[in-house]
C-alpha cells in the first residue's frame, strides 16, 4: 500500500544557487558576482511562513565553501547547502516552481 505524504509536513524549500540566488561570471569558474533582485527579501518571507530555505546546487562539494561564503557575505539566512544535484535538461517534479523572478515565486509559496 502506498503511503500518502502530507505536503503540509514538508518544511524544506530547495533554492538553486546560480541564476536564482546570484549571477555568476560564467565559464570557466562561475564566480558568484551579485544577488538576484529580491532574493534576500524572498528568503525572509519564506522563513516567515515557517519554511526552511536550503540551497540545492549543481556545484560540486569542492565549491561548498564558495557558496557558503557568498551567502554569509550577503546575510542570506539559509538552513544548509546541498551540492551535486544532477545536471538535467528538465526536472519533472510534483513540487516544482519555475523561477522567473522572486516576486512571482513568493506569491506561489504558501
Amino acid at each position: 500500500m502506498k503511503q500518502e505524504i502530507n505536503n503540509g509536513h514538508l518544511t524544506w524549500v530547495g533554492i538553486d544557487f546560480d541564476d536564482v540566488i546570484c549571477r555568476n561570471s560564467g565559464l570557466p569558474d562561475f564566480t558568484p558576482l551579485e544577488l538576484i533582485d529580491g532574493v534576500k527579501e524572498a528568503i525572509i518571507d519564506i522563513r516567515s511562513k515557517g519554511l526552511k530555505p536550503v540551497i540545492f546546487t549543481a556545484r560540486g562539494w569542492d565549491e561548498h565553501e564558495i557558496v557558503k561564503k557568498f551567502c554569509k557575505k550577503h546575510e542570506l539566512d539559509i538552513e544548509f547547502i546541498i551540492c551535486g544535484k544532477p545536471l538535467l535538461r528538465y526536472m519533472i517534479d510534483d513540487r516544482s516552481l519555475e523561477f522567473t523572478n522572486w516576486k512571482d515565486i513568493n506569491s506561489k509559496i504558501k
